[in-house]
Parts: structure tokens; C-alpha cells; sequence
């Protein structure tokens, strides 16, 4: 089922890591207007997240993380957001929980 979140601001999600863990990585992927896998135009961008990053992570607690959406667009990142299709979570040699997965939109919210 593909995610039509052109009208929204964020996305969050909540983490937990264990102590130790580094960084959590998040990536969004677009199938394009065929919605397909391999069709053009695919795109997508990964966000590391670690103590320093805005917003922080932290291992050995649950973070919410609220992740502007422009943040993952650009000529190098996705070229849309009409047509997101897959959720990538990573990090190193780690066990991650996650909760709370949505996009949301501010009252007022510009959206695009």
C-alpha cells in the first residue's frame, strides 16, 4: 500500500535502543507516480540520527523523534512524496523497538 503524505509536515517515530547503540538511521523511499519498485522515478533519503543530530537520539531510552519531511527532500533525496512505499530503520549490530509510526501535519501546516 503506497503512503500519500504530500500534505504533511512530519513524520514521527518512536525509538528504543539499547545503551551503547550510536546511531538509528532512517530512510523514507518513493516508488514514483508508477508506484512500482525499479519504475522511474524511484527516489528516497536516509537520516542518521545520534546525540548531536536535530532531533537527538539517545540509546537506553524511548526518543520520539519528529522529522521534518523537507528534511528528506532535494535533488538528492525524494523527489516526492505522493507514493512512499517503504520504511527503512538500521543502525550497527543493534536491536531496536519501535512504536508509534505516523505523519502528521501542523494546524496551518504548509504541507509541500
Amino acid at each position: 500500500v503506497l503512503v500519500d503524505a504530500a500534505d504533511m509536515d512530519f513524520f514521527h517515530i518512536d525509538v528504543w535502543a539499547p545503551p551503547g547503540t550510536s546511531a538509528i538511521k532512517v530512510k523514507l523511499v518513493d516508488f514514483g507516480e508508477d508506484g512500482v519498485y525499479g519504475g522511474a522515478p524511484d527516489s528516497q533519503k536516509e537520516l542518521t540520527f545520534t546525540g548531536a543530530s536535530v532531533p537527538p537520539f539517545t540509546a537506553g531510552a524511548w526518543v520520539g523523534l519528529d522529522i521534518p519531511l523537507a528534511d528528506f527532500m532535494g535533488p538528492t533525496g525524494l523527489q516526492s512524496r505522493e507514493h512512499l512505499a517503504q520504511l527503512l530503520i538500521s543502525g550497527a549490530n543493534i536491536t531496536a523497538f519501535i512504536d508509534n509510526v505516523f505523519f502528521y501535519r501542523l494546524p496551518g501546516g504548509a504541507g509541500r
